[in-house]
């Protein structure tokens, strides 16, 4: 994101445009900013003083970023862009974490896995959908160029065992699906990436995440001395739910969450 930002700001052939007022020089300026081979910038709106004068991009995208524009120490424009849309977006949530995942705007369905789509949606809510039922987990999203957008992760229902169990015990348990969801994506390839699966279930979870075979670190850095297979693990000053699986014989991930 910030290396888009920075190529937006710095482009010479889009600030020269602004300063000298060259509309169709601004429009190609901004159409090469997205069409840019090997960069990810989604869709880009330019103005000035509120009047847009190139807008390219999709239709629909997501969590959009915005600032000014200067040429020679002076605002020459503004600019709004996103590296984000949303069909992108809802392929990256269900590729990820394996669940479903639906977005409105304006009360309305505007793209999602899940189809036909609940026509409304709220947190806790219950969807029935070709016979399986799921319950929504809603929240916010900025949409493009401004509002807001609904973001509903469909989760199939738990069954009256998994309701039995207290609240760390199925949030490991959640945590745990899509640890072994995302390992599942390496295939065959995951021994030659397990440090890129720490870094994903790291950044994914907010917690730890090692490889051992044995004794032998593979993946996650310094850690504690012994980690359980399952269960409660104190280590500097705080309390983990241990959850970890073998993706191969004799090599075990494990993924420490807060128990609390």
């Amino acid at each position: 994101m910030k290396l888009d930002v920075a190529r937006i700001t710095g482009s010479r052939a889009l600030l020269g445009a602004l300063a000298s007022h060259n509309e169709p020089a601004i429009y190609a300026a901004v159409h090469a900013l997205v069409y840019a081979p090997h960069w990810h910038i989604v869709r880009l709106r330019v103005a000035r003083a509120g009047r847009v004068l190139a807008d390219v991009g999709g239709p629909h995208v997501i969590a959009p970023v915005s600032g000014e524009l200067q040429w020679r120490g002076k605002t020459v424009g503004t600019y709004v862009m996103s590296v984000q849309d949303d069909v992108g977006y809802v392929k990256l949530v269900r590729r990820f974490i394996g669940v479903p995942v639906d977005l409105y705007t304006n009360g309305s369905f505007l793209i999602g896995a899940l189809q036909p789509a609940p026509t409304t949606v709220s947190t806790g809510s219950s969807a029935s959908v070709g016979g399986d039922k799921y319950q929504a987990h809603v929240f916010g999203a900025s949409a493009f160029p401004t509002g807001t957008l609904r973001v509903a992760l469909l989760v199939k229902r738990p069954t009256s065992a998994v309701a039995a169990e207290s609240c760390p015990s199925v949030r490991l348990a959640a945590w745990g699906s899509i640890a072994t969801h995302i390992a599942g994506l390496f295939k065959t390839r995951l021994p030659s990436h397990y440090s890129d699966l720490v870094g994903i279930l790291q950044a994914t979870t907010g917690g730890r995440a090692y490889v051992r075979a044995g004794s032998t670190q593979l993946a996650g850095g310094i850690g504690p001395s012994r980690v359980p297979s399952r269960g409660i693990l104190r280590y500097r000053n705080r309390v983990w739910s241990v959850f970890s699986w073998e993706p191969v014989p004799h090599t075990r991930v494990y993924l420490l969450t807060p128990s609390a």
